[in-house]
């Protein structure tokens, strides 16, 4: 597996941990097998799983609500 290094700023893990890698990125870069080897390392190193950017929530949210709302036909 991966070794345990100081975790710096360029680590494709760290990077994938922040949202400033997708994961297909940091799984090659790693050379990992897959995602489960992804979210296994970021346990490992003690690193948060990522959280969708903040404009992403917003688009779902918004889908959400008219699926909730539809609007009224004219």
């Amino acid at each position: 597996m991966l070794e345990h290094s100081p975790l710096r700023f360029d680590d494709p893990l760290v990077a994938f941990s922040e949202g400033r890698k997708s994961k297909d990125a940091a799984v090659a870069e790693l050379r990992l097998h897959g995602y489960s080897d992804l979210m296994l390392a970021l346990g490992q190193r003690g690193l948060p799983i990522p959280c969708l950017p903040p404009d992403e929530v917003e688009a779902m949210s918004d889908i959400m609500v008219r699926l909730i709302h539809p609007a009224e036909p004219s």
